[in-house]
């Protein structure tokens, strides 16, 4: 039964977004740091490839690594994902893939591993001249549940270059992971820079 409402969803999310697609193929490189209440500040990186083929989806990496005196985590977030709307109101991705966790630890205990994600992004005013506004959000489940939440505005300081100041939070369950039973929240605000290409 699940397969078959996954395949139902899949289908109508490629329909959908068959008419809306990027026109030419482009990317967005991004980069912030993120000023977090116990972790210190944390650097994170984003890139995003899109192209005008239909049905195929496009394709986003992102990663950050944060740590304290008991712990380290280094993910990386790989997912494919549509877009649903594109207009100069509003613009929507769904898409979904996964979070990796690598050569990381709590406390004295290392764990690496893997864990399924959905993400949305919504953004306001996309093809303002001046400003703009988006939110994404991604939830993981399995081993590693998470939820990482980020909201932003952004100044567009130059045609291909925008500065986004934000905030952005991630609370991650490490059950599953190697025995672990320990949870880890991250959040604070940010400061970014993002090209258009």
């Amino acid at each position: 039964m699940r397969t078959q409402i996954s395949a139902v969803v899949l289908a109508g999310l490629v329909s959908v977004s068959s008419g809306v697609q990027a026109d030419v193929i482009g990317a967005k490189i991004g980069a912030t740091y993120w000023f977090t209440a116990d972790q210190g500040n944390v650097e994170t990186l984003n890139l995003q490839f899109e192209h005008p083929l239909p049905f195929l989806p496009n394709l986003a990496v992102s990663g950050f690594s944060a740590d304290d005196s008991n712990t380290e985590i280094s993910a990386r977030d790989f997912w494919l994902y549509y877009e649903i709307l594109d207009n100069d109101l509003v613009s929507l991705d769904l898409g979904g893939g996964l979070r990796q966790y690598n050569n990381s630890r709590i406390l004295s205990q290392s764990f690496d591993g893997y864990t399924p994600m959905l993400i949305a992004d919504i953004e306001l005013l996309p093809d303002a001249d001046d400003l703009s506004a988006y939110i994404r959000g991604s939830i993981g489940k399995k081993d590693g549940d998470f939820i990482d939440l980020s909201a932003a505005v952004g100044f567009h300081i130059l045609p291909l270059t925008t500065i986004t100041a934000g905030y952005r939070y991630n609370k991650i369950e490490l059950d599953g992971f190697d025995g672990l039973v320990e949870d880890e929240t991250i959040k604070g605000g940010f400061i970014g820079i993002q090209l258009d290409f």
